[in-house]
């Protein structure tokens, strides 16, 4: 009897003092975030020193997958991993440490990665818009990771997710939106500028008696280019000159326009095409007055009997 419990008493301690010397593994920490850009390499991992070993200690990294996946040796064998890849999916880091009483593994550390979200942008007016148009610019992001926020910067230097632009030209424009944890993902969009034409215009005559008014005005080209419809027009008259003093003509905004009302001095009259807000002119008609002549007459003999003759001379004016 004595014999066992002698046993029983030297298995007691045997397994006490192999729990005792069991090491314990350090926590594992990274330089930077712990959540990284698909496509980037994350910061470096380092491991506190285990506690509670006995003997030399040795170490090696591992990774996986998955948390509980199975563990493969990397490239570290010290306190700390530098990576020297580009990952795309989650990982998973744990620091196996190697001591006399045999090897332990700390607690599993993640670095977690995330796709960029789909960007686009759209564009108002779209397709083709006269030089000088107001085009207002959206990013539109898709996919977006739950707890994301993003800001935006554009080539233009805007810093919200709309952006107006009035290009004079053809220009790309670029937008790129970030979140919190640095990782971005851009789009560019080319806005088209087609110069915007307003057309020509004629009349019949342009050489208008007194007390007449110019008549009839009609287009033989309509406008142009632009954003290639929408076309809206407003016809002008000035009495100033050819290039300026002109003045809508209360609701003439047709593409032809019939001047009924009399004009008693040079007139000017053009035709103003309106398209994505902005204006572009037609070629300027210019109606000249020709004035009534004047005319006299003188007979000869200035005095005659009753039942006499004279001759009457007509003078001025044009035959």
């Amino acid at each position: 009897m004595l014999n066992f419990r002698a046993l029983l008493v030297f298995l007691a301690i045997t397994v006490s003092l192999g729990l005792a010397g069991q090491l314990t593994p350090g926590t594992i920490t990274i330089s930077g975030n712990s959540t990284i850009c698909s496509g980037s390499t994350h910061g470096v991992l380092t491991s506190a020193v285990p506690t509670n070993t006995t003997g030399n200690v040795t170490y090696q990294w591992t990774s996986s997958s998955a948390e509980n996946g199975t563990y493969s040796n990397v490239s570290s064998t010290g306190l700390t991993f530098s990576p020297s890849t580009n990952i795309t999916s989650d990982i998973y880091y744990k620091l196996e440490a190697t001591d006399d009483n045999g090897t332990v593994a700390s607690a599993a550390f993640a670095v977690l990665v995330h796709d960029a979200p789909t960007i686009n942008i759209s564009s108002s007016p779209s397709g083709n818009v006269p030089p000088g148009a107001s085009v207002s610019l959206s990013a539109l992001l898709t996919n977006i990771p739950s707890g994301y926020n993003y800001t935006y910067l554009w080539s233009t230097g805007g810093t919200s997710n709309t952006e107006t632009v009035t290009p004079s030209s053809t220009t790309s424009y670029t937008v790129t939106a970030t979140d919190q944890y640095t990782c971005g993902t851009a789009a560019s969009a080319s806005v088209t500028v087609t110069a915007l034409s307003g057309g020509q215009i004629a009349s019949a005559d342009l050489t208008v008696c007194t007390g007449d008014a110019p008549g009839a005005m009609t287009s033989t080209s309509g406008a142009s280019g632009g954003t290639g419809s929408g076309y809206t027009y407003q016809w002008e008259k000035s009495t100033t000159s050819n290039s300026s003093g002109f003045a809508d003509i209360t609701g003439a905004t047709s593409a032809t326009y019939t001047f009924s009302n009399v004009i008693s001095q040079t007139t000017w009259v053009r035709r103003k095409a309106t398209n994505a807000g902005v204006d572009a002119y037609s070629n300027v008609l210019q109606f000249t007055i020709d004035a009534l002549p004047s005319a006299a007459a003188t007979a000869s003999p200035s005095t005659v009997v009753s039942g006499g003759s004279s001759d009457l001379l007509a003078t001025g004016g044009t035959s």
